[in-house]
């Protein structure tokens, strides 16, 4: 009686994986080959934003959005120092690369979004002080939706 509760409970299991192994790796269309993503470095994730200037459809992972994020305040930070230092009027440093970032930000927000399965809608959410913030906080550090949802596949996975 124990093997055969033993062999399902196994049999359950091998399904069980192998659900969860085609949600997280589904077969991509080179070869039948299961890829995943690989890491990248801060700076690729940097690069990765401004190559997708202004695209708000797709999916964007945490470490894309938060790698990116963290950059951005690093540099805005390094010019405002430098705007200080060499007293440039205007802070014209700081002001430049906010213009220039700014359109990345909202498409990476709205991709971040979308890979949790939210409307880039939820960006209103930075109006509703506090409590707003705090959700869209919430939003932004959930993983993932597994596998694809309405806005695409899931960007963890290399096709």
């Amino acid at each position: 009686m124990d093997d055969q509760n033993t062999n399902q409970n196994s049999e359950k299991n091998t399904e069980k994986l192998q659900e969860i192994s085609e949600i997280y790796n589904p077969q991509s269309s080179n070869g039948g080959e299961n890829v995943l993503l690989v890491d990248r470095s801060p700076i690729d994730y940097y690069i990765l934003a401004f190559q997708k200037y202004a695209q708000f459809s797709g999916r964007a992972t945490r470490s894309e959005y938060w790698w990116f994020y963290l950059v951005t305040i690093a540099v805005s930070l390094l010019l405002a120092i430098l705007d200080s230092v060499f007293s440039i009027p205007f802070t014209l440093l700081s002001t430049i690369y906010f213009f220039a970032s700014l359109i990345p930000s909202l498409a990476i927000q709205v991709r971040r979004l979308h890979d949790v399965d939210k409307s880039g809608w939820y960006m209103l959410l930075n109006f509703v002080i506090i409590i707003g913030w705090i959700w869209l906080l919430v939003l932004n550090i959930l993983d993932s939706t597994p596998g694809a949802n309405k806005y695409g596949q899931n960007p963890k996975v290399v096709k």
